[in-house]
């Protein structure tokens, strides 16, 4: 999962890639996003940033919104 969220930048040439492999992973185990761990920090605080890019496909944005919404469920 780290080395998913190190390459979650616009600019890196796999983005989109990494996007729906981190959106899969966290639909089939979201217990992941209750470990509270360095990694889910780090995705907790890019996540508006990447939400902001203007250039996302609106597949990509709608899995980071999926995202964004399971860490809200994760922290309930």
């Amino acid at each position: 999962m780290e080395h998913l969220i190190r390459g979650l930048t616009p600019e890196h040439g796999f983005f989109d890639l990494n996007v729906h492999t981190l959106w899969a992973l966290l639909a089939a185990r979201p217990a992941l996003l209750r470990s509270g761990s360095a990694s889910v920090r780090s995705l907790r605080a890019q996540l508006p940033v990447m939400l902001d890019t203007q250039e996302l496909t609106a597949r990509t944005r709608g899995e980071l919104d999926g995202i964004r919404y399971a860490m809200r469920l994760a922290e309930a």
